[in-house]
């Protein structure tokens, strides 16, 4: 029983946030999100609504389209990155000051 025990203290100190135990881990958070530019690349939204206009090949559509989603890709996983270390290292800080919100009984 000493190992489920450890390993509910675990799970709950990935997911409990360190500053408010009634919400989520901002690590928690920082991944879901980071996780929707890779869902959106497996999906592959790049332009498959077959827009026809006029003057504008589909190639150049599709070249948008594929530009547009690298770049929310990026933005996406850059703020996810940044956010996942920022509240693991809070998370961290928290725990070895004694005042992890989500450990506290």
């Amino acid at each position: 029983m000493k190992i489920l025990e450890w390993i509910r203290t675990a799970v709950r100190w990935v997911l409990v946030s360190s500053d408010d135990a009634s919400k989520w881990s901002l690590t928690v958070k920082a991944t879901l999100l980071g996780a929707i530019p890779f869902v959106m690349q497996g999906i592959g939204i790049t332009c498959g609504l077959n827009l026809v206009c006029p003057n504008v090949s589909s190639d150049v559509l599709t070249e948008v389209a594929s530009s547009a989603s690298n770049l929310v890709y990026l933005g996406l996983s850059l703020i996810a990155g940044i956010g996942a270390f920022y509240g693991l290292v809070r998370k961290v800080m928290n725990t070895l000051n004694g005042t992890h919100a989500g450990l506290a009984e």
